[in-house]
Formats: C-alpha cells, structure tokens, sequence
C-alpha cells in the first residue's frame, strides 16, 4: 500500500505545503481590423498540445460560446483577420476573490476560425439575420486556433550560408542567435535565451554547408541528418515561453546531470480523488503527483527483437581514404576498418540482431545511431490534476517513481509531449472559475526486472 510506502513522506509535503495558483478567472474578446471588440458569451476552455517530438511550437485551441447572431454577422465576415485577447488571472485555492497582489497576465494571438461555414449563407434559420433576433434564439460554441506573433514570424524566416571549422553544435547555436537577434522588437517579438544541452558530437568539420532557403524550423534536423549530426539520440528542438530548446530527444540518462528536473510520483487512480495540491518545487526539482490513470506500454525489447538491438553501415570516409590496401596487385579489405557496427544493448537471450542502416553507406554515426534509439525505451502516460503545465520545459528530465511488490521503484527517461487542458468548473451562466489538467507523455528506460 502506498500509505506505507516512503513515497507517502514526499506525498504529505505536498499536499502540506500550501495552496498553488493553479485556478484562474479568464477574460476573453476579439479585436476586428477596425479596431472594435466583440467578446463571446462565455470563455469555455483552452486546450494547449505541447509534441516535443513532432512539432516547434504549441498547438493551442479555445472554445468559447457566441450569440448566434453576433457570430453569424459580426465575427465570421472578419474570419481571416482576427486576433484573440486573453487575460487571466490566479485566485485563491476555495475563494473566487482576487489576491492583491495578482498580476493580469495578457496574451495576443492571431484567431483562426477552424469551422468555417457560413451559416448566414447556409437559411439554416432566418433568425441569423438578425444580430439581435439570433442571440436570442440561439447560441454556438465556436472553436478557434491561436498561433502566436513570434510563432507566425518563425513560419517565414529561412536560413542559409557555409561554416568552417565547426562543429554542428556551434553552428545551430550561431543560426538561432543570429536569427533572434534579427527579430523586429517593434512587433513585440524577442526570443530571450537559447538552451542547449551539450552535444555528443564535438568534431569539428571543415565545411557546414546550410542550403540558403532552408526553413529556420528545419534547420536543427538538417543539421542532425546533413551535417554530422549533433545528439546520437535523435534531435529535439521546440520554443517555450520566449527560449530555444535543443536536447537529445530520447537520452533517458540526463537527470542527476541537469539542475533542473521533474519527479513524478505515481499515485494509484482514485487513491487522493479531486486532490487540491499535486506538486511542489525545490531549488532544483518540480516535484508533482500523477494521480490520474496510467498507461505503460514496454515494448522496448520487442522492438530491438524484431527490428534489431545495433545497426550496421559502410563508413563513408574510408570509401575515399583508405577502403582497400593493394600490395602486388592485390587488394585486400578491412571489414573492421570500412564497417562501422554499434551495439546499444545486449542481447538478454545473448542473440544480438545487428541490422543494415537505412542510409548504408555514411558517415554520420549521430544520425544512424539516433534511428534506433527510441526502441531503446517506452511510453508511459500520466495525469497530473490540478496542475500548472507552464512549469514543465521541453526536453525536461524526468524521474520516474511508483509502488510495486511493497517497495519503491524508480525508472529515468524525458518528457516527450505534455497537453494541458483548462477548462471551466461548474456549469451554468454563474461559473467563473477555471482549472487546468495536464497529460503528460514520459519516455522512459526500460523496467529491466520486468522485461527480464
């Protein structure tokens, strides 16, 4: 049982430390091209995707509820040109009051309108004529996409040039400043620190050639698969609250190396129902508890079974150099000379499976080894309730604690994707208050014990 485990020392500290700012009141309106304002009925909820592994950017989606009529005849027509003014601020753990001391917090995004029909067009009702005649017979929950200013500047911007004597790594870090340097301030847009977590790869190469007219979002990826590589396991690059993340995507083992990291603690479902406080900070740690249901899927071994626990490639390097040594017209070749073979893992039956790279001939021993190291560890999905999701950053080491058999188990790996969802408590027009719930997508080394 958890109460008597010695998780339920760190849990108590938690939940004894105080109340969170983690509930919110939430002040929404729109501003049309000509500078007038129409705010919705109700603010509903904001649902925000952070994919550290398949996007640079969050994914953020609001759903807020109009008057058919204000929607149909003054909102829609300006559907392509529209930005979103969001306010909110922190209040107290059980009072809806205002603490002194809270700060409005304010953010402006660019509004897409994701169902776009025109009802108006549509004679579904002839209400919709009306601006007052439809608010009154009805209203539409409306969802729309916000992308933020230095979000939509990034779309755009493209990179290029030649770097000598360099190594991967200096060269994206001199591109991202260089880039952020170059961002119009007068458009409010700044990127304020770039975090790079140092690389594995620390050879200089004579020459980065960087194609002008590469895509800035695309360029750490192409310097991974192009240029060397930089992390030999896989490459993660995402903007958060104003700073560039760089880190090795799937590296489990950086913990103990990283100042600041994430502990989870994994609470049986339903143990601690509707808890008020789930985590805590240190000087060096955000401690919280997932008290939601758990997924787990280790299919780590499975995997390096069937698609191989190393990988195999021709060096390209010794094709030029030295591939063969010719002595009186004969020419003898060096498989350990001219094969480049890595193994991650032993074998646990001792039966390696050393598989051919996709890319069979190259020289960039980052990027093969980086291919196979997601097979290296697996996925587990966590709820963390009552939750501030702000405070995890991308590529956030993780340590991984829970009960099992009667003793406490650990397990390290890396934050892959979190979603909050903020979303209003109670129904009906009265409701004000908001609250947030976070999933969060963990990679994690393999259970040894129970692979075993």
């Amino acid at each position: 049982m958890i109460e008597k485990s010695t998780l339920m020392n760190e849990i108590s500290k938690i939940t004894k430390e105080g109340a969170k700012d983690v509930h919110y009141l939430y002040e929404v309106w729109f501003q049309l091209p000509d500078g007038s304002t129409i705010a919705p009925l109700k603010f509903m909820s904001v649902d925000i995707v952070r994919d550290f592994t398949q996007s640079y950017a969050d994914s953020i989606v609001m759903e807020v509820v109009f008057g058919a009529g204000t929607y149909t005849q003054k909102l829609f027509p300006h559907r392509n040109n529209l930005k979103a003014v969001i306010q909110r601020q922190y209040i107290g753990e059980v009072s809806d009051t205002v603490s002194a001391n809270a700060q409005v917090e304010t953010l402006i995004y660019t509004a897409i309108l994701m169902d776009v029909r025109d009802h108006s067009k549509e004679g579904t009702s002839p209400l919709l004529d009306s601006v007052q005649m439809g608010d009154l017979g009805d209203i539409m929950k409306v969802q729309f996409q916000l992308i933020d200013n230095v979000t939509e500047w990034l779309r755009g911007c493209t990179v290029g040039g030649v770097f000598k004597q360099a190594t991967p790594w200096q060269v994206l870090q001199a591109m991202l400043a260089d880039q952020s340097n170059k961002m119009p301030l007068e458009r409010g847009l700044s990127i304020e620190a770039i975090d790079m977590v140092p690389a594995d790869n620390t050879e200089k190469r004579a020459h980065v050639v960087i194609p002008h007219g590469t895509p800035l979002v695309a360029l750490p990826s192409y310097i991974q698969d192009k240029c060397g590589g930089i992390y030999n396991s896989e490459i993660g690059f995402y903007l958060h609250q104003g700073s560039w993340y760089v880190w090795p995507l799937f590296n489990t083992q950086r913990f103990e190396a990283t100042p600041s990291g994430l502990t989870v603690i994994n609470v049986p479902e339903n143990r601690f129902p509707e808890i008020e406080r789930t985590f805590r900070q240190t000087a060096n740690q955000l401690i919280i508890l997932a008290t939601g249901s758990t997924r787990s899927v280790d299919a780590s071994n499975a995997r390096q079974v069937g698609e191989g626990n190393g990988i195999r490639f021709t060096d390209a390097k010794a094709i030029f150099d030295s591939f063969g040594e010719t002595i009186d017209n004969v020419t003898t070749l060096s498989r350990g000379r001219n094969v480049t073979e890595v193994l991650f893992e032993e074998a646990k039956n001792g039966l390696n499976h050393v598989v051919q790279a996709a890319d069979k001939i190259s020289s960039n021993l980052m990027s093969a080894l980086s291919k196979i190291s997601s097979r290296k560890g697996q996925p587990v999905q966590v709820k963390w309730e009552n939750s501030r999701g702000s405070l995890i950053y991308p590529g956030m080491p993780v340590r991984y604690l829970y009960e099992a058999g009667g003793e406490t188990k650990e397990l390290f790996g890396v934050v892959t994707m979190t979603q909050d969802y903020i979303h209003l408590k109670g129904t009906g027009a009265t409701a004000r208050r908001y609250a947030s719930n976070t999933s969060l997508t963990l990679f994690l080394e393999p259970d040894n014990e129970q692979s075993s």
